[in-house]
């Protein structure tokens, strides 16, 4: 049992899942008897190069494309980061994580026969997966399709490091204070506040401010409201970090406070332009959805699709339907792996954090925005409102 992380100079990386056997045979792959194993090919080409004659992973010449060998198949990079699984009895289950393999079945050494598409192979672009099965007239494909085999292999090395905080309020701080009023522009968009936050209104004439009420920790916290017609989205960027977030481990937790009547949907994303020069955080992203009636759901990405639709009601550790009561504070936190494209969300009713959804799928799209947008009726007169506090967004890199 156990992991063990192996450092091609080529730029390959292997992480071997055990209990597991496998033989580098040279500086382009080796060969996986038994276990898992995921490969990341960062600066390989998708183009061949010449054989090299040196045997060591270590090694700087040119190498063919990377590959792995198994009893019943051969798996082959062809710029990507994939997993192979081998059974005891030999059979193979091969999933890309991202870009593409070539999976070539081996003859059955007593019939000489192959099973697969043309020439004994079968191509897998990302999200796929494969199992070639061992038969007794030779191998037998099964294609698993489009969303299985992520969550069976490890992706990333263990933690080893402190994560990096990208957003951390609780609305204390400069620059928000006590009275401080977010405010739009005259054409009622968004506006950059504090050079991170914005404020973006749809439609409507709703409002959002600092309040020292009710907060989470420290004295304040920031009121959202949603009236009659009405559509506000407050949003924080990481724009200031560099280039969107396309790998590692991201967490985000809030911590929230429903009024008599409010939901909200609280999710991380892009940042989409809403109107000319004004910007939101794209609505089509993992997503934890707060109902006006308190259930709680989760948005799931449908990669058959390509659509974003939502999980029923979610459900904690204990099988009870997630719902929050009015006027008292909870928590919910996501964990979203940018590697295996899964998230989990997690809920907290004052005792601890239960998991209440496990490995959601995603879309896989870079993210440099957390936002809410407060849910209501349309065109209803019931006033629906929002205390947010405790905002914190983190990347662990770890293993990357």
């Amino acid at each position: 049992s156990g992991l063990m992380e192996i450092t091609y100079k080529s730029g390959a990386r292997v992480i071997l899942e055990g209990p597991c056997t496998y033989k580098v045979e040279s500086s382009a792959g080796g060969f996986l008897a038994i276990g898992k194993l995921t490969a990341n090919i960062r600066t390989q080409s998708s183009k061949p190069k010449a054989q090299s004659s040196e045997p060591s992973p270590l090694s700087s010449l040119p190498s063919p494309l990377f590959a792995v060998r198994t009893p019943t198949a051969i798996v082959t990079d062809l710029g990507t980061e994939f997993g192979v699984e081998v059974a005891k009895n030999g059979d193979t289950t091969s999933h890309v994580f991202k870009g593409s393999v070539q999976v070539q079945i081996l003859p059955s050494p007593a019939s000489g026969r192959r099973a697969g598409g043309e020439g004994g192979m079968v191509q897998l672009d990302t999200g796929e997966s494969v199992l070639v099965k061992k038969g007794e007239d030779g191998p037998v494909v099964v294609r698993s399709g489009v969303g299985d085999g992520a969550a069976r292999f490890t992706r990333r090395m263990p933690k080893t490091g402190a994560a990096k905080i990208l957003i951390s309020q609780n609305f204390d701080s400069h620059p928000f204070y006590d009275g401080f009023t977010f405010s739009t522009d005259s054409s009622r968009y968004s506006r950059t506040i504090g050079g991170a936050w914005r404020l973006h209104y749809l439609i409507g004439d709703s409002g959002a401010s600092v309040a020292n009420e009710f907060s989470y920790s420290g004295g304040h916290s920031v009121h959202v409201e949603r009236l009659a017609g009405s559509t506000p989205r407050l949003s924080a960027s990481t724009e200031r970090l560099g280039a969107p977030i396309g790998a590692g481990r991201l967490v985000s937790s809030v911590r929230l406070r429903r009024g008599e009547y409010g939901g909200l949907v609280h999710g991380v994303g892009q940042n989409v332009e809403v109107e000319s020069g004004h910007l939101a955080v794209d609505v089509a992203s993992p997503a934890v959805v707060i109902q006006t009636d308190g259930t709680i759901k989760a948005r799931r990405y449908d990669a058959a699709a390509k659509t974003w639709d939502y999980t029923d009601p979610l459900k904690d550790a204990g099988e009870n339907l997630v719902a929050v009561p009015p006027r008292v504070w909870f928590g919910v936190k996501m964990e979203i792996d940018l590697d295996s494209l899964t998230y989990d969300v997690w809920y907290d009713a004052g005792s601890g954090y239960v998991l209440a959804a496990s490995k959601l799928p995603t879309d896989g799209a870079p993210i440099d925005c957390m936002g809410f947008c407060i849910q209501g009726e349309q065109g209803g007169e019931r006033r629906s409102e929002i205390w947010i506090d405790d905002v914190v967004l983190e990347l662990d890199e770890s293993g990357k």
